[in-house]
């Protein structure tokens, strides 16, 4: 429904195929539902709300989602195969690529101390902490055509493998288009 109405206002959807916007709709909206309950502290008071549940730019699975979607999209504009990238070329040189990789080093902890205490909300904390990071990235370091293409579709790769192996962990099936 919300691509039509954004069609209605002059904007375009990247999924232009009916069977395509239905088969999204329902990943999205089952992640929506799954993370919105998991990034809730399981010690604290449940609060049902739809409009956080599906908010784009607060912390919830869309926000994940476009995040992970857009890594794609550059990727897919790259034209270079994920795979085929050497570890080696990555140099970290402004503020926002350290920011981004301190916060991927990361990961790990998060992990443990989920096995620890079992607080699953943790891992959502992380998420939305890590896509914070990685919009900072975008809006402050150009990925694609300069000098430090390689380097930056390296710290891209690490961060959809973060963000693939999270979804994995908390039952979701990625969106490479949104």
């Amino acid at each position: 429904a919300r691509v039509a109405e954004q069609g209605k206002d002059g904007g375009s959807a990247q999924l232009a195929d009916e069977q395509e916007q239905t088969a999204a709709a329902e990943k999205l909206g089952i992640a929506a539902i799954r993370y919105f309950d998991m990034k809730q502290n399981r010690t604290s008071n449940y609060v049902f709300n739809y409009d956080k549940m599906l908010d784009p730019k607060g912390n919830s699975a869309v926000y994940l989602f476009y995040a992970y979607a857009r890594i794609r999209a550059i990727q897919r504009k790259s034209g270079v195969d994920p795979s085929k990238l050497n570890i080696a070329e990555l140099k970290i040189a402004e503020p926002a690529e350290r920011e981004l990789a301190l916060k991927l080093l990361q990961f790990p902890d998060v992990i443990e101390a989920i096995l620890q205490d079992l607080h699953l909300h943790r891992l959502c904390e992380y998420l939305w902490e890590l896509c914070g990071t990685l919009t900072t990235f975008y809006n402050q370091c150009k990925v694609l055509g300069g000098a430090e293409e390689s380097s930056r579709l390296v710290i891209c790769e690490a961060t959809r493998a973060v963000l693939a192996k999270s979804f994995f962990l908390l039952g979701f099936e990625p969106l490479e288009r949104i």
